[in-house]
Protein backbone atom coordinates (compact mmCIF):
# COMPACT_ATOMS: atom_id res chain seq x y z
CA UNK A 1 0.00 0.00 0.00
CA UNK A 2 1.13 3.58 -0.61
CA UNK A 3 2.18 5.84 2.27
CA UNK A 4 -0.56 7.59 4.21
CA UNK A 5 -0.96 10.96 2.55
CA UNK A 6 -3.85 13.29 1.79
CA UNK A 7 -4.11 11.72 -1.67
CA UNK A 8 -4.54 8.22 -0.23
CA UNK A 9 -6.50 9.18 2.88
CA UNK A 10 -9.95 9.72 1.38
CA UNK A 11 -11.61 7.28 -0.97
CA UNK A 12 -8.50 6.46 -3.01
CA UNK A 13 -9.01 2.72 -2.84
CA UNK A 14 -7.34 0.61 -5.49
CA UNK A 15 -6.97 -3.01 -6.54
CA UNK A 16 -3.94 -5.22 -7.03
CA UNK A 17 -4.91 -8.67 -8.16
CA UNK A 18 -7.59 -9.95 -5.83
CA UNK A 19 -6.82 -7.47 -3.05
CA UNK A 20 -8.49 -4.19 -2.18
CA UNK A 21 -6.27 -1.69 -0.36
CA UNK A 22 -7.86 1.25 1.42
CA UNK A 23 -6.04 3.96 3.32
CA UNK A 24 -8.21 5.88 5.73
CA UNK A 25 -8.22 7.23 9.26
CA UNK A 26 -10.34 7.03 12.40
CA UNK A 27 -10.95 9.76 14.96
CA UNK A 28 -10.39 8.15 18.36
CA UNK A 29 -10.56 11.40 20.32
CA UNK A 30 -10.83 15.12 19.55
CA UNK A 31 -7.06 15.45 19.32
CA UNK A 32 -6.08 11.95 18.23
CA UNK A 33 -6.60 10.67 14.68
CA UNK A 34 -5.04 7.31 13.83
CA UNK A 35 -4.27 6.46 10.22
CA UNK A 36 -5.15 2.94 9.13
CA UNK A 37 -4.26 0.88 6.11
CA UNK A 38 -6.62 -2.00 5.35
CA UNK A 39 -5.95 -4.92 3.01
CA UNK A 40 -8.99 -6.97 2.02
CA UNK A 41 -9.53 -9.99 -0.18
CA UNK A 42 -12.24 -12.57 -0.72
CA UNK A 43 -11.16 -14.83 2.15
CA UNK A 44 -8.96 -12.96 4.60
CA UNK A 45 -8.66 -9.70 6.45
CA UNK A 46 -5.38 -8.33 7.79
CA UNK A 47 -5.90 -6.41 11.03
CA UNK A 48 -5.37 -2.66 10.58
CA UNK A 49 -2.02 -1.27 11.60
CA UNK A 50 -1.80 2.06 13.40
CA UNK A 51 -0.05 4.68 11.34
CA UNK A 52 0.96 8.22 12.02
CA UNK A 53 -1.12 10.71 13.98
CA UNK A 54 -3.00 12.88 11.53
CA UNK A 55 -4.71 16.19 12.22
CA UNK A 56 -7.80 17.00 10.20
CA UNK A 57 -10.92 19.14 10.22
CA UNK A 58 -14.43 18.08 11.23
CA UNK A 59 -15.64 17.53 7.62
CA UNK A 60 -12.62 15.36 6.98
CA UNK A 61 -13.45 13.23 10.03
CA UNK A 62 -16.88 12.61 8.54
CA UNK A 63 -15.24 11.64 5.26
CA UNK A 64 -12.96 9.19 7.06
CA UNK A 65 -15.93 7.39 8.56
CA UNK A 66 -17.65 7.39 5.17
CA UNK A 67 -14.64 5.58 3.71
CA UNK A 68 -14.87 2.92 6.42
CA UNK A 69 -18.59 2.64 5.78
CA UNK A 70 -17.88 1.98 2.10
CA UNK A 71 -15.47 -0.77 3.11
CA UNK A 72 -18.14 -2.45 5.23
CA UNK A 73 -20.64 -2.37 2.35
CA UNK A 74 -18.18 -3.23 -0.44
CA UNK A 75 -19.27 -6.42 -2.28
CA UNK A 76 -15.73 -7.81 -2.05
CA UNK A 77 -15.46 -7.29 1.68
CA UNK A 78 -16.02 -10.63 3.47
CA UNK A 79 -18.39 -10.74 6.41
CA UNK A 80 -15.62 -11.12 9.00
CA UNK A 81 -13.78 -8.11 7.59
CA UNK A 82 -16.91 -5.96 7.54
CA UNK A 83 -17.59 -6.79 11.17
CA UNK A 84 -14.03 -5.93 12.18
CA UNK A 85 -14.16 -2.59 10.38
CA UNK A 86 -17.48 -1.85 12.05
CA UNK A 87 -15.88 -2.43 15.45
CA UNK A 88 -13.31 0.23 14.58
CA UNK A 89 -16.00 2.71 13.57
CA UNK A 90 -18.06 2.03 16.69
CA UNK A 91 -15.02 2.49 18.92
CA UNK A 92 -14.45 5.88 17.33
CA UNK A 93 -18.07 6.93 17.79
CA UNK A 94 -18.19 5.62 21.37
CA UNK A 95 -15.52 8.11 22.42
CA UNK A 96 -17.45 11.04 20.99
CA UNK A 97 -20.76 10.15 22.66
CA UNK A 98 -19.33 8.75 25.91
CA UNK A 99 -20.58 11.55 28.17
CA UNK A 100 -24.07 11.53 26.68
CA UNK A 101 -24.35 7.75 27.02
CA UNK A 102 -23.12 7.84 30.62
CA UNK A 103 -25.87 10.32 31.47
CA UNK A 104 -28.44 8.17 29.72
CA UNK A 105 -27.35 5.04 31.60
CA UNK A 106 -27.74 6.80 34.93
CA UNK A 107 -31.31 7.77 34.06
CA UNK A 108 -32.37 4.19 33.25
CA UNK A 109 -33.09 3.56 36.95
CA UNK A 110 -35.51 6.52 36.93
CA UNK A 111 -37.81 4.94 34.33
CA UNK A 112 -40.93 3.53 36.09
CA UNK A 113 -41.03 -0.27 36.11
CA UNK A 114 -43.90 -2.73 35.80
CA UNK A 115 -42.96 -6.39 36.51
CA UNK A 116 -45.17 -7.70 33.69
CA UNK A 117 -43.01 -5.90 31.12
CA UNK A 118 -39.65 -6.97 32.56
CA UNK A 119 -37.56 -8.67 29.86
CA UNK A 120 -40.54 -8.68 27.51
CA UNK A 121 -38.08 -8.12 24.64
CA UNK A 122 -35.99 -11.29 24.79
CA UNK A 123 -32.29 -10.33 24.35
CA UNK A 124 -31.45 -13.71 22.81
CA UNK A 125 -34.34 -14.04 20.38
CA UNK A 126 -34.76 -10.32 19.71
CA UNK A 127 -38.55 -10.01 19.94
CA UNK A 128 -41.56 -9.99 22.28
CA UNK A 129 -45.34 -10.00 21.93
CA UNK A 130 -47.56 -7.26 23.41
CA UNK A 131 -51.11 -8.62 23.91
CA UNK A 132 -54.06 -6.33 23.33
CA UNK A 133 -55.09 -4.41 26.43
CA UNK A 134 -51.74 -4.45 28.23
CA UNK A 135 -50.88 -0.80 27.47
CA UNK A 136 -53.43 1.92 28.15
CA UNK A 137 -52.14 4.31 25.49
CA UNK A 138 -52.65 1.84 22.64
CA UNK A 139 -56.44 2.25 22.36
CA UNK A 140 -56.44 6.03 21.72
CA UNK A 141 -53.53 5.64 19.28
CA UNK A 142 -55.38 2.97 17.29
CA UNK A 143 -58.55 5.09 17.10
CA UNK A 144 -56.47 8.04 15.93
CA UNK A 145 -54.72 5.93 13.27
CA UNK A 146 -58.04 4.70 11.90
CA UNK A 147 -59.34 8.28 11.60
CA UNK A 148 -56.19 9.34 9.73
CA UNK A 149 -56.58 6.45 7.29
CA UNK A 150 -60.16 7.41 6.45
CA UNK A 151 -59.10 11.02 5.93
CA UNK A 152 -56.11 10.21 3.72
CA UNK A 153 -56.73 6.94 1.90
CA UNK A 154 -57.92 8.69 -1.28
CA UNK A 155 -55.18 11.33 -1.46
CA UNK A 156 -53.27 11.14 -4.73
CA UNK A 157 -49.58 10.58 -4.09
CA UNK A 158 -47.32 11.57 -7.00
CA UNK A 159 -44.77 8.91 -7.86
CA UNK A 160 -41.12 9.89 -7.66
CA UNK A 161 -38.01 8.22 -8.96
CA UNK A 162 -35.15 6.64 -7.07
CA UNK A 163 -34.98 6.13 -3.32
CA UNK A 164 -37.84 8.53 -2.65
CA UNK A 165 -40.29 6.64 -4.87
CA UNK A 166 -43.72 6.13 -3.34
CA UNK A 167 -44.24 2.37 -3.16
CA UNK A 168 -47.77 1.24 -3.87
CA UNK A 169 -47.51 -1.67 -1.42
CA UNK A 170 -46.34 0.32 1.65
CA UNK A 171 -47.53 3.89 2.02
CA UNK A 172 -46.17 6.18 4.71
CA UNK A 173 -49.59 7.53 5.51
CA UNK A 174 -48.47 9.95 8.21
CA UNK A 175 -45.03 10.73 9.65
CA UNK A 176 -45.39 13.45 12.32
CA UNK A 177 -42.28 15.20 13.62
CA UNK A 178 -43.79 17.24 16.50
CA UNK A 179 -45.99 16.24 19.41
CA UNK A 180 -48.93 18.48 18.50
CA UNK A 181 -49.22 16.84 15.07
CA UNK A 182 -50.26 13.48 16.56
CA UNK A 183 -50.59 13.53 20.39
CA UNK A 184 -52.05 9.98 20.72
CA UNK A 185 -49.13 8.48 18.78
CA UNK A 186 -46.52 10.33 20.83
CA UNK A 187 -48.30 9.50 24.11
CA UNK A 188 -47.95 5.82 23.19
CA UNK A 189 -44.34 6.09 22.04
CA UNK A 190 -43.36 8.00 25.21
CA UNK A 191 -45.38 5.88 27.65
CA UNK A 192 -43.69 4.32 30.69
CA UNK A 193 -44.33 0.77 29.47
CA UNK A 194 -42.67 1.43 26.11
CA UNK A 195 -39.71 3.18 27.73
CA UNK A 196 -39.19 0.31 30.16
CA UNK A 197 -38.98 -2.23 27.33
CA UNK A 198 -36.65 -0.08 25.22
CA UNK A 199 -34.26 0.87 28.03
CA UNK A 200 -33.99 -2.68 29.37
CA UNK A 201 -32.95 -3.98 25.96
CA UNK A 202 -30.54 -1.18 25.01
CA UNK A 203 -29.17 -0.59 28.51
CA UNK A 204 -29.52 3.17 28.25
CA UNK A 205 -32.06 5.87 27.61
CA UNK A 206 -32.34 5.86 23.80
CA UNK A 207 -33.49 8.37 21.19
CA UNK A 208 -37.01 8.10 19.74
CA UNK A 209 -37.13 8.06 15.94
CA UNK A 210 -39.67 7.98 13.15
CA UNK A 211 -43.17 7.80 14.60
CA UNK A 212 -45.31 6.80 11.63
CA UNK A 213 -48.49 5.23 10.29
CA UNK A 214 -47.89 2.63 7.58
CA UNK A 215 -50.71 1.55 5.27
CA UNK A 216 -50.46 -1.47 2.99
CA UNK A 217 -53.33 -1.62 0.46
CA UNK A 218 -54.21 -4.90 -1.21
CA UNK A 219 -51.53 -5.59 -3.84
CA UNK A 220 -49.87 -8.32 -5.88
CA UNK A 221 -46.31 -7.02 -5.62
CA UNK A 222 -43.25 -8.91 -4.41
CA UNK A 223 -40.30 -6.55 -4.15
CA UNK A 224 -38.34 -4.32 -1.79
CA UNK A 225 -39.33 -4.75 1.85
CA UNK A 226 -41.76 -7.52 0.84
CA UNK A 227 -38.65 -9.72 0.63
CA UNK A 228 -36.59 -10.92 3.57
CA UNK A 229 -34.14 -8.28 4.82
CA UNK A 230 -32.70 -6.69 7.94
CA UNK A 231 -32.81 -2.97 8.71
CA UNK A 232 -29.77 -0.73 8.79
CA UNK A 233 -26.29 -0.86 7.34
CA UNK A 234 -24.34 -2.39 10.21
CA UNK A 235 -23.88 -5.73 11.95
CA UNK A 236 -23.62 -4.55 15.56
CA UNK A 237 -26.31 -1.93 15.43
CA UNK A 238 -29.33 -2.45 17.71
CA UNK A 239 -32.73 -0.85 17.54
CA UNK A 240 -36.02 -1.41 19.33
CA UNK A 241 -38.94 -1.20 16.92
CA UNK A 242 -42.53 -1.20 18.18
CA UNK A 243 -45.33 -2.25 15.84
CA UNK A 244 -49.02 -2.05 16.77
CA UNK A 245 -51.90 -3.31 14.66
CA UNK A 246 -54.40 -0.52 13.94
CA UNK A 247 -56.79 -2.94 12.25
CA UNK A 248 -57.43 -6.67 12.59
CA UNK A 249 -54.64 -8.61 10.90
CA UNK A 250 -54.74 -12.19 9.62
CA UNK A 251 -52.73 -14.13 7.06
CA UNK A 252 -54.50 -12.39 4.15
CA UNK A 253 -53.45 -8.96 5.49
CA UNK A 254 -49.78 -9.36 4.61
CA UNK A 255 -48.67 -9.75 8.25
CA UNK A 256 -45.24 -8.66 9.39
CA UNK A 257 -43.25 -11.91 9.19
CA UNK A 258 -39.85 -12.50 10.78
CA UNK A 259 -37.22 -14.92 12.02
CA UNK A 260 -35.95 -14.68 15.62
CA UNK A 261 -32.56 -13.03 16.06
CA UNK A 262 -30.74 -16.20 17.05
CA UNK A 263 -31.99 -18.04 13.98
CA UNK A 264 -31.25 -15.02 11.76
CA UNK A 265 -27.66 -15.03 12.98
CA UNK A 266 -27.32 -18.73 12.17
CA UNK A 267 -28.59 -18.08 8.65
CA UNK A 268 -26.14 -15.22 8.23
CA UNK A 269 -23.20 -17.38 9.27
CA UNK A 270 -24.19 -20.25 6.99
CA UNK A 271 -24.78 -18.03 3.98
CA UNK A 272 -21.93 -15.53 4.16
CA UNK A 273 -23.13 -13.45 1.21
CA UNK A 274 -26.20 -12.22 3.12
CA UNK A 275 -25.38 -8.58 3.81
CA UNK A 276 -27.27 -6.06 5.84
CA UNK A 277 -29.02 -4.43 2.88
CA UNK A 278 -29.73 -7.56 0.88
CA UNK A 279 -33.26 -8.46 -0.19
CA UNK A 280 -33.48 -12.26 0.02
CA UNK A 281 -35.97 -14.30 -1.98
CA UNK A 282 -38.05 -16.92 -0.16
CA UNK A 283 -36.48 -19.81 -2.06
CA UNK A 284 -33.00 -18.69 -1.02
CA UNK A 285 -34.01 -18.27 2.61
CA UNK A 286 -35.73 -21.66 2.68
CA UNK A 287 -32.43 -23.31 1.85
CA UNK A 288 -31.48 -22.56 5.47
CA UNK A 289 -34.77 -22.35 7.38
CA UNK A 290 -38.20 -23.92 7.15
CA UNK A 291 -41.42 -21.94 6.64
CA UNK A 292 -42.44 -23.33 10.02
CA UNK A 293 -39.63 -21.26 11.59
CA UNK A 294 -41.32 -18.04 10.50
CA UNK A 295 -43.31 -16.00 13.01
CA UNK A 296 -46.22 -13.84 11.90
CA UNK A 297 -47.67 -10.79 13.65
CA UNK A 298 -51.40 -11.48 13.45
CA UNK A 299 -54.13 -10.44 15.85
CA UNK A 300 -56.83 -7.90 16.62
CA UNK A 301 -56.38 -4.15 16.44
CA UNK A 302 -54.40 -3.09 19.51
CA UNK A 303 -52.06 -6.08 19.46
CA UNK A 304 -48.36 -5.31 19.46
CA UNK A 305 -44.92 -6.63 18.62
CA UNK A 306 -41.54 -5.30 19.67
CA UNK A 307 -38.34 -6.53 18.04
CA UNK A 308 -34.85 -5.65 16.91
CA UNK A 309 -35.17 -5.41 13.14
CA UNK A 310 -31.42 -4.93 12.78
CA UNK A 311 -30.97 -8.51 14.02
CA UNK A 312 -34.11 -10.25 12.75
CA UNK A 313 -34.70 -11.05 9.09
CA UNK A 314 -38.22 -9.93 8.22
CA UNK A 315 -40.66 -8.92 5.49
CA UNK A 316 -44.24 -7.65 5.20
CA UNK A 317 -46.95 -5.95 3.13
CA UNK A 318 -47.86 -9.02 1.09
CA UNK A 319 -51.46 -7.90 1.44
CA UNK A 320 -53.31 -10.22 -0.91
CA UNK A 321 -56.78 -10.19 0.63
CA UNK A 322 -57.16 -7.31 3.11
CA UNK A 323 -55.41 -4.01 3.78
CA UNK A 324 -53.11 -3.52 6.77
CA UNK A 325 -52.59 -0.47 8.99
CA UNK A 326 -49.70 -0.28 11.46
CA UNK A 327 -48.43 2.17 14.05
CA UNK A 328 -44.65 2.02 14.09
CA UNK A 329 -41.85 3.79 15.95
CA UNK A 330 -38.36 2.87 17.07
CA UNK A 331 -35.57 3.70 19.49
CA UNK A 332 -31.84 3.89 18.82
CA UNK A 333 -28.77 4.35 20.97
CA UNK A 334 -26.88 7.64 20.38
CA UNK A 335 -23.98 5.42 19.32
CA UNK A 336 -25.91 4.35 16.23
CA UNK A 337 -27.33 7.70 15.15
CA UNK A 338 -25.85 8.53 11.72
CA UNK A 339 -25.49 12.29 11.16
CA UNK A 340 -26.53 14.08 8.03
CA UNK A 341 -29.35 11.82 6.85
CA UNK A 342 -33.10 11.83 7.14
CA UNK A 343 -35.47 13.89 9.27
CA UNK A 344 -35.53 13.98 13.06
CA UNK A 345 -38.23 14.48 15.68
CA UNK A 346 -38.30 17.88 17.33
CA UNK A 347 -39.28 19.20 20.75
CA UNK A 348 -41.94 21.86 20.39
CA UNK A 349 -43.72 24.15 22.88
CA UNK A 350 -46.60 21.65 23.03
CA UNK A 351 -44.15 18.86 23.86
CA UNK A 352 -42.70 20.97 26.69
CA UNK A 353 -46.20 21.77 27.91
CA UNK A 354 -47.04 18.05 28.03
CA UNK A 355 -43.82 16.72 29.58
CA UNK A 356 -42.25 19.80 31.15
CA UNK A 357 -38.51 19.73 31.72
CA UNK A 358 -38.40 16.04 32.61
CA UNK A 359 -34.83 14.97 31.75
CA UNK A 360 -35.93 11.55 30.48
CA UNK A 361 -38.29 12.94 27.85
CA UNK A 362 -35.85 15.71 26.96
CA UNK A 363 -33.27 13.08 26.03
CA UNK A 364 -35.75 10.87 24.18
CA UNK A 365 -36.30 13.76 21.76
CA UNK A 366 -33.06 15.71 22.20
CA UNK A 367 -33.61 18.35 19.50
CA UNK A 368 -35.43 21.61 20.04
CA UNK A 369 -37.28 22.85 16.95
CA UNK A 370 -35.25 26.06 17.19
CA UNK A 371 -31.91 24.28 17.27
CA UNK A 372 -29.38 25.24 14.62
CA UNK A 373 -27.93 21.77 14.16
CA UNK A 374 -30.52 19.07 14.86
CA UNK A 375 -29.63 15.40 14.78
CA UNK A 376 -30.34 13.84 11.41
CA UNK A 377 -31.29 10.22 10.96
CA UNK A 378 -31.36 7.90 7.99
CA UNK A 379 -34.51 6.40 6.53
CA UNK A 380 -34.34 2.73 5.58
Amino acid sequence: PPPLTRDTLFGRDFFRGNHLFVCCAVSLAPSMHIGLCLQLNATAFREPEAGQVWSCSRPEKREMLDVLDKIMMHPRTPRSAARTVERIVRASKAVRVAQDRARRRKLVSSVPRDPKFTNLLDPARGFGWIPKGTMGAVGPAVAYAQRVLEERRHIQRPRKEGKQAVEDYLIHLFVPTRYEEAPPLFDLALSNEVLQIATEYLGELPVLLRVQLLWSPVNSRLKGSQLYHRDGRHWFQQRVKFIFAANDIDESSGPFTFLPADLSEQVSKRYDSFRMLDRVKDEDMYRYVSPSDELQFVGPAGSGLVLDTSRCFHFGSRTRGKERLLIMFQFWSPLDLPPGRGVNLLRSPEFTKRFGSDPIHMLLIPDDDKADSPIRIETD
